[in-house]
């Protein structure tokens, strides 16, 4: 059984007059990294369009399929080889194949990327999977190869999920030495009416605020009793779109304890039976990423 994590991959404007490029334009941009990495692996050149990872793995995709509202296929860990050695002589071991072609090690991760939520869903056997934040730099470097091709006037963040349940740690806590938290602004799609935290979202990105940061922090020898509003709200935001972190009050063990969001990504693990179809797997992979955005509100 596989565990899926899940991270918010956003195309933002660069200024607010270029407004957003919405489900359609992310289409194109992963049609166009399907025909990219299909030329690549038909060339045995993938590691043109590889992230290169520490201890010389690499993470790039090798199978990407688009359908009508998502792209699924899969992504590689694998690490490049030119020679082996005989363990008992030391001396090099000859193989078929050329530098960039030969792997010793390699790792298939499924995905699946939502075109109106822009969230990536993606397996994770046996701990294979790299970091959370590497993989976040990854996504982004990946978007961003093909993104000139849809616009020259927007970037891309990556965000991994976090679980909206374990801010009730900070949200109940009585009183607080400080925090920290940050957020990066969504697509239109994702405000949500009448919502104090989104309607602070969509009034910062109207004014072309890409991201807010924000410190709340007591005096040296003092506290923070409750938080205001506005942290509230930042730190609700901060699931999907951000991370916090902070110093609280914890009655139970009476003295003050850490917390960072980052430490509880989304994780939903998925069963597939022997006799499903690959399809049939990513169609469910599909249906885990609504599970994912609602497990960020709590």
């Amino acid at each position: 059984m596989a565990v899926f994590y899940y991270f918010n991959v956003q195309v933002l404007p660069d200024s607010k007059e270029h407004g957003f490029i919405g489900k359609s334009g992310y289409k194109q941009i992963f049609t166009y990294l399907s025909q990219e990495t299909q030329k690549n692996m038909s060339n045995k050149t993938i590691g043109k369009i590889a992230v290169k990872l520490k201890n010389d793995f690499y993470f790039a995709p090798v199978k990407i399929e688009v359908k009508d509202n998502y792209a699924q296929g899969y992504f590689r860990k694998f690490d490049q080889i030119t020679s082996l050695k005989d363990f008992y002589t030391n001396s090099d071991v000859e193989f078929r194949g050329e530098k960039g072609l030969v792997t010793s090690k390699a790792y298939n991760f499924h995905f699946v990327f939502d075109f109106k939520k822009h969230i990536l869903a993606i397996s994770d056997y046996e701990n294979r999977l790299p970091a959370p934040s590497v993989l976040e730099k990854c996504f982004e470097e990946l978007i961003s190869l093909e993104l000139d091709k849809v616009s020259t006037h927007h970037h891309v963040e990556s965000i991994i999920l976090k679980d909206g349940t374990e801010l009730k740690t900070l949200l109940d806590a009585p009183r607080f030495k400080s925090i920290n938290s940050s957020i990066t602004f969504s697509n239109p799609e994702d405000i949500e009416e009448f919502l104090e935290e989104n309607v602070l979202e969509r009034e910062l990105r109207e004014h072309g605020v890409n991201k807010l940061g924000a410190t709340f922090m007591a005096a040296a020898k003092g506290y923070i009793t409750g938080l205001p509003k506005v942290a509230k709200a930042i730190l609700k935001l901060s699931t999907k779109f951000g991370d916090a972190k902070g110093q609280y009050w914890d009655t139970h063990a009476d003295k003050y304890k850490s917390f960072a969001l980052h430490n509880f990504p989304v994780k939903i693990p998925l069963f597939r039976n022997k006799k499903m179809s690959d399809d049939q797997y990513f169609t469910d992979i599909h249906s885990s990423i609504e599970d994912a955005d609602n497990k960020t509100k709590g």
